[in-house]
Parts: structure tokens; C-alpha cells; sequence
């Protein structure tokens, strides 16, 4: 059964919202682990991916690919004390 627009309309909207709501939960997670002391750099070693996409997650430029699998592996490292050596400088440099 073919939709309308106004459906349509109303199902993209929904979406939108949906994935609205899981970047503010993002974004809230990933300042929570900031304020815990883990850098992105650390949180992005954890969840396999550069510290760059992680500051653009937080700063709502981009969306993970997997949202869902990423917010369930960052309330996973809330749990976990951040690393104790920093690897990486204040910039997110990898130290030598």
C-alpha cells in the first residue's frame, strides 16, 4: 500500500527525531567521560575509530554510522576508569 506525503512526512520526521535524541545522547555520554578524565583520543581507541569523528560527534557536525552501537559502548566505558598513562598530548597527539 503506497504511502502518502503526509505520511511520509510525519515517518521522516519521526527518524529524524529518533536520531535527534541519540546524538543529545551521545553527546551528553561523551561529556560525561570527559569530565571523568578520558580524552577523546582514549574514547576513540575504544570504540575504533579517530579522535577527530569523536570531537565532531560531540560537537553535532557528524553521526556515528552505527549510533546505537557506539552509545551502548560508550555507557560501557563510563563504567571503566580512563587510562592512567595519557598516550596522547592536551591536542590529541599521539605521545613518542
Amino acid at each position: 500500500m503506497p504511502y502518502s506525503i503526509i505520511e511520509l512526512k510525519i515517518d521522516t520526521g519521526i527518524q529524524s527525531l529518533l536520531i535527534s535524541q541519540t546524538m543529545n545522547e551521545i553527546q551528553t555520554k561523551l561529556a560525561d567521560l570527559k569530565s571523568v578524565g578520558w580524552t577523546y583520543a582514549s574514547i576513540a581507541d575504544e570504540v575504533g575509530v579517530t579522535s577527530d569523528a569523536v570531537e565532531k560527534w560531540k560537537a553535532g557536525i557528524r553521526k556515528p554510522h552505527s549510533e546505537k552501537l557506539v552509545l551502548i559502548r560508550l555507557t560501557q566505558l563510563i563504567k571503566v576508569n580512563p587510562p592512567k598513562q595519557r598516550r596522547y598530548t592536551n591536542d590529541g597527539r599521539r605521545r613518542k
